[in-house]
């Protein structure tokens, strides 16, 4: 029997030939275009993974609705991405299920540090797993780590919770305020805007890891800051 997964935002275009790539690891995947179609599914069958596939900040509803009730591995990829850059996404994601989950060392000797491996994990299902995937950079949600061109990035507490945000809200301009109330929580009352200037020019200098990663974080003068990469 082969494995679910489920794939949410995908072009109709796109169904044939993602289906067929994803048939080499010997997994189904169903393609629905709203949350209502993803429910049904995962009611109905024992989905192992879900993709979402969007640019759009409005994924994040997706990721806290299913969130609600079910703790399954969600991947979060670019729309504009290839299906073979897709398939790599998958596979990083994979890596780093099997790296937290203490199989790494089981993973990389027998040469399985794939989304095959992944797949066969009897526990991948017991803990929930979000990653989000932009360009070169790795974000996950739930063990709190970043990689950019597949670098561990060292990030503060506030840092990664900025860049958080960031990633719910891709290319909303945040002002200030927005960032000092959501980082900063019951504190941002006492932020003065120099202290959101620090603290965001650390985390794109940590992102900035060579120089041809992209700039993630847009400053808009006098307003505040965007995640757009250029």
């Amino acid at each position: 029997m082969n494995h679910l997964v489920l794939g949410i935002g995908y072009e109709e275009s796109e169904y044939l030939r993602t289906q067929k790539e994803w048939k080499k690891y010997d997994v189904d995947i169903h393609l629905v275009r709203s949350i209502d179609e993803a429910f049904k599914e995962l009611s109905e069958h024992n989905i192992i993974c879900v993709i979402i596939h969007s640019n759009s900040h409005k994924f994040w509803e997706y990721v806290d609705i299913i969130r609600m009730t079910n703790s399954v591995p969600i991947v979060v990829i670019p729309s504009e991405c290839s299906i073979e850059e897709r398939e790599a996404f998958i596979n990083m994601g994979a890596a780093q299920y099997i790296l937290e989950n203490g199989k790494r060392e089981i993973a990389t000797r027998s040469g399985l540090d794939n989304i095959d491996f992944y797949l066969r994990l009897e526990d991948k299902s017991t803990r929930p797993l979000t990653i989000i995937i932009e360009k070169d950079l790795f974000f996950c949600l739930e063990y709190r780590t970043v990689k950019v061109k597949d670098q561990n990035i060292e990030l503060s507490p506030l840092e990664f919770d900025a860049l958080h945000l960031f990633l719910k809200n891709k290319k909303r301009v945040l002002t200030f305020e927005i960032i000092s109330e959501c980082v900063w929580g019951e504190e941002y009352i006492d932020t003065h805007p120099k202290n959101v200037n620090n603290l965001i020019s650390r985390l794109r200098s940590k992102l900035k890891s060579t120089q041809d990663v992209p700039d993630y974080i847009q400053s808009i003068r006098g307003i505040g800051y965007k995640f757009d990469p250029q």
